[in-house]
């Protein structure tokens, strides 16, 4: 998704967005590639690297784990819910 597609799906500012893909690029949890376009209008869209995020509750603690793709694409990727996905996980750190 882009970043305009991120900030309409999450009703955000794009410099919020812009500040929020920078954290999660920091952690390794986006790939950022470039779209072309024949207009020369080219803008980057991001794509997850998350395909797990585990929460384990016990007796008052805690305990999170994530799992991160490989070379292949999110099992997401291409899904209307993607957006969503990023609010719930973005909301919920």
């Amino acid at each position: 998704m882009s970043a305009q597609e991120l900030a309409d799906e999450c009703e955000m500012s794009k410099p919020t967005v812009y500040r929020r893909v920078e954290r999660l690029q920091a952690y390794g949890l986006l790939d950022e590639q470039t779209e072309i376009r024949t207009s020369n209008n080219h803008y980057s869209v991001y794509t997850a690297t998350l395909s797990e995020f585990a929460v384990e509750l016990d007796d008052g603690s805690f305990e999170a784990s994530l799992t991160r793709t490989g070379d292949e694409s999110f099992p997401g990727e291409g899904e209307p819910d993607t957006a969503d996905r990023f609010k719930r996980m973005w909301e919920d750190l």
